[in-house]
């Protein structure tokens, strides 16, 4: 009886505390921005329910790497190339074999970073749609989906002329 009266008495006095119900619904709103925030938000983000911060910069990358004027067949300015046609040609082959044949990341990058500028690259990028029937970048960015990939290759073709 005296603990009924107790907790009666505890009620009381925090119905008449003006801060209860602030306390109260700011306990509240607490709980379900961690249940959001920190439970369902990244679930969703997991399974590709919701666009999250990663997918955003991944986007972009896809964008900044697609714009770049090596990837453009009729970019190249031939007085600046460094390699020969048949180097070209065989890179943009690797290159496929690379992207499909082996699915080989270390040689998709090697082989990039080995165009040295980007007249070379757009060459590459030539013959590789001519003997494949596909653009390069586009298979190149399709075939990557991690932040990690994008920005490697990203680092990779800012080539200094």
């Amino acid at each position: 009886m005296i603990g009924m009266m107790a907790g009666a008495g505890a009620a009381e006095g925090l119905a008449k505390n003006k801060w209860t119900p602030i306390v109260v619904v700011g306990g509240v709103v607490g709980v379900i921005a961690l249940v959001y925030f920190g439970i369902y938000r990244p679930v969703m983000c997991k399974f590709g329910v919701i666009e999250c911060a990663d997918d955003k910069k991944i986007k972009a990358l896809k964008v900044k790497i697609q714009r770049n004027e090596g990837f453009n067949p009729n970019f190249y300015d031939a007085t600046k190339l460094t390699i020969s046609h048949d180097l070209a040609k065989e890179t943009a082959d690797k290159l496929y074999d690379a992207l499909y044949g082996n699915d080989d990341e270390e040689a998709v990058y090697s082989l990039l970073a080995s165009a040295k500028n980007i007249n070379n690259l757009s060459l590459v990028s030539k013959y590789y749609f001519q003997r494949k029937g596909v653009s390069l970048v586009d298979n190149l960015v399709g075939d990557m989906d991690s932040l990690e990939e994008l920005t490697r290759t990203y680092d990779i073709i800012q080539y200094r002329n």
